[in-house]
């Protein structure tokens, strides 16, 4: 089956998928879609050696966890095949930038591993972008936040909100996550100074 096949077949059976992945992660000219492609195939983390930095960005603004490897671990260490099944523990309480987690590896012969996986984000702002589920989601939130819906009645601010979110999605789409980012910032800032 092509890795397309193999993503609707997970989605229905409602099983999360990762990438296990190499040294320089990301690295191409294609980089931009690569974020928006994995998100697109249902992939929610990926685990690498090293990641090209554009990229880590990019992954969180799909809302994709990036996880690196720590020590000597990496997949052929590992003896990674690709039917293991990952177990990510610590993810839910007090997550914070650059958190060391455990990960449990459970192998197909019954076997079990425990490593240690860097969490890749590196501020509380993707932080929140990454719990929101990306940096879309997180925008949309807080423009619909109902708890400051009193102050939206400004034609300007409108305006100026709709024509950020018309940009911000469409270099979402373009996979132009960095630009994106701008645009959910002024959005986000404006939001704070109007409401």
């Amino acid at each position: 089956p092509s890795v397309y096949q193999l993503s609707q077949k997970y989605k229905k059976i409602n099983v999360p998928s990762i990438i296990i992945a190499g040294k320089e992660y990301g690295t191409g000219s294609s980089r931009d879609w690569a974020a928006k492609g994995v998100s697109l195939l249902g992939v929610k983390a990926v685990i690498f050696e090293t990641i090209e930095r554009i990229h880590r960005t990019n992954l969180i603004g799909m809302g994709i966890l990036p996880l690196q490897f720590l020590g000597k671990d990496n997949a052929k260490n590992l003896k990674i095949k690709g039917d293991e099944v990952f177990d990510f523990v610590d993810l839910d309480n007090d997550l914070k930038p650059n958190k060391i987690i455990k990960c449990y590896i459970n192998y197909k012969n019954g076997q079990k591993k425990i490593i240690k996986l860097k969490l890749r984000i590196d501020s509380k702002k993707e932080l929140e972008y990454l719990s929101n589920g990306g940096i879309l989601p997180y925008v949309l939130k807080q423009i619909c936040n109902e708890e400051n819906t009193q102050n939206y009645d400004n034609i300007w601010y409108n305006t100026y909100i709709a024509l950020c979110l018309t940009l911000l999605i469409k270099n979402v789409l373009n996979a132009n996550i960095l630009i994106a980012l701008k645009y959910a910032q002024l959005i986000v800032f404006m939001r704070e100074k109007i409401c």
